[in-house]
């Protein structure tokens, strides 16, 4: 049985990046505490057998009405109720509750890197830069942005989750 996080990621073979993370945060709940990348902490939880389907289906709504804070008081009533519905109908369902969390964290994510890297582009063009510095901006936009939203994504997490690792909630895991 795996008892922290170092010896977790070691048997998934992680990026030299993650690696390096969690030999410097190797108790589960400091590394939670300390991680600033929501798509690690997904793997975690996800490996780990987090169950708690309630709080999934709240970071996922979260994570939707976020993209909404442009519409209408009106129409996120109506969305409001037609997630209801569609929660009603899977609020059980844990497998669907991590596929919709990993489709809009992804989503969320690509999103801000393309507008990004776009807006970037533009800027650099209209600055009537080399194409070369123009790549390189919009590469360069886009990693700034991936790792500002992964953050603010592993802040939701928090914010909904708390750490999952703290005794009281150990229950939610299978495989803990």
């Amino acid at each position: 049985m795996i008892t922290n996080a170092k010896e977790f990621w070691e048997n998934i073979k992680p990026e030299p990046k993650l690696k390096n993370f969690a030999e410097q945060h190797p108790d589960f709940k400091d590394f939670w505490n300390n991680c600033e990348r929501a798509d690690w902490m997904v793997i975690l939880l996800k490996n780990l057998g987090y169950k708690n389907t309630s709080k999934l289906w709240q970071v996922f709504q979260a994570i939707r009405e976020k993209e909404k804070q442009n519409i209408s008081e009106k129409e996120l009533e109506i969305w409001r109720k037609e997630f209801n519905l569609f929660l009603s109908r899977y609020e059980k369902d844990h497998v669907a509750a991590w596929i919709y969390i990993e489709m809009a964290l992804s989503e969320e994510l690509a999103d801000a890197i393309r507008s990004a890297k776009f807006m970037a582009g533009v800027t650099a063009r209209l600055n009537q830069e080399s194409e070369t510095k123009i790549e390189f901006m919009r590469e360069e936009t886009g990693k700034d942005k991936e790792e500002s939203v992964l953050k603010e994504q592993a802040q939701l997490l928090k914010q909904f989750l708390f750490n999952p690792f703290e005794p009281l909630n150990i229950s939610d895991f299978d495989n803990l």
